[in-house]
């Protein structure tokens, strides 16, 4: 966890980085303006350079889209929460659109 002083990590996360961009951008720039670390955990695509140009770190995840495969979707479980224990964020936000 955060230590009174220490920069505020927040992980913003979703299936992808267009949606994080689309319906979080007041939410991310006011992250930034305060000084926080603002980390965006989804798949890579073409939104993420503007993410990173606002000030966001990347870090890409892979995540089938639609996935009605069990054992697929056991392994994007695990590499998810391999991810999020890397980062250990001290607050985050899922997202998930359908």
């Amino acid at each position: 966890m955060n230590i009174e002083g220490e920069k505020m990590h927040v992980l913003m996360t979703a299936n992808t980085a267009w949606n994080i961009l689309n319906f979080r951008l007041p939410l991310i720039e006011a992250a930034i303006d305060r000084g926080w670390k603002v980390i965006i955990l989804a798949p890579w695509d073409a939104s993420v350079e503007r993410l990173k140009n606002l000030g966001c770190e990347y870090r890409p995840v892979i995540m089938g889209a639609g996935g009605v495969n069990p054992l697929s979707e056991v392994a994007s479980t695990i590499r998810f929460y391999a991810s999020l224990r890397r980062i250990n964020p001290d607050v985050s936000l899922a997202v998930e659109i359908f």
